[in-house]
C-alpha cells in the first residue's frame, strides 16, 4: 500500500492578516519617533532596508495605514502631558496658551457669539428674500390692473 504525501492547507492570501516585515516595522518607528533626528536614509540603513524596498511599500496604503496607526498611538500617548503644559502655560497668564484653550474646548465666547450672528443674519436674509418677493409679486399685480384699467 502506498502511502500519501502529506498534503498542506492552502492558505489564501485574502485570508491572511497583513504583516509588514520586521525591517518594515523598524523603520515605522523610526519614522514615528519625534526624537529621531536623523534622514530618511539614515534610518533606512538602521533598518536594513533599500530605498527601492520602502518606497515600493510606502505607496501601498496597507503599510501608510499602519504607520499612521504607530503615529496616533504615540500621540495619543502624549495627550496629558500636552494638556498639563498647555494648562500650565494658561497658569502663567499667557494669553494665546488661554485662547488656544478656549478654542480647544469650544469655549470661546466669541466664537458662539459668531454663530449666534451667523444664525441671525442668515435669517434676516431670508426674510429679506421673503420681502422681497412678496414686493415683486405686488408690483406684478399692480401693473396687471394698471394695464386692464387702460384697456377700460
Amino acid at each position: 500500500m502506498k502511502q500519501k504525501k502529506p498534503t498542506r492547507k492552502k492558505t489564501s492570501v485574502k485570508g491572511r492578516a497583513w504583516q509588514p516585515s520586521p525591517q518594515l516595522v523598524r523603520m515605522a518607528e523610526l519614522l514615528v519617533n519625534p526624537d529621531d533626528r536623523r534622514t530618511k536614509g539614515e534610518k533606512l540603513i538602521e533598518a536594513g532596508l533599500t530605498e527601492r524596498t520602502f518606497y515600493r511599500w510606502w505607496a501601498d496604503e496597507r503599510y501608510i495605514n499602519y504607520v499612521n496607526n504607530m503615529l496616533d498611538k504615540c500621540t495619543n500617548a502624549e495627550l496629558p502631558t500636552v494638556w498639563k503644559a498647555l494648562v500650565r502655560k494658561c497658569t502663567l497668564g499667557d494669553t494665546a496658551a488661554i485662547k488656544l484653550y478656549f478654542e480647544l474646548k469650544r469655549m470661546t465666547p466669541e466664537f458662539k457669539h459668531r454663530v449666534a450672528m451667523d444664525q441671525e443674519r442668515m435669517e434676516l436674509d431670508k426674510k429679506k428674500m421673503e420681502l422681497q418677493a412678496a414686493y415683486d409679486a405686488a408690483v406684478l399685480d399692480l401693473r396687471e390692473r394698471e394695464l386692464k384699467l387702460k384697456e377700460f
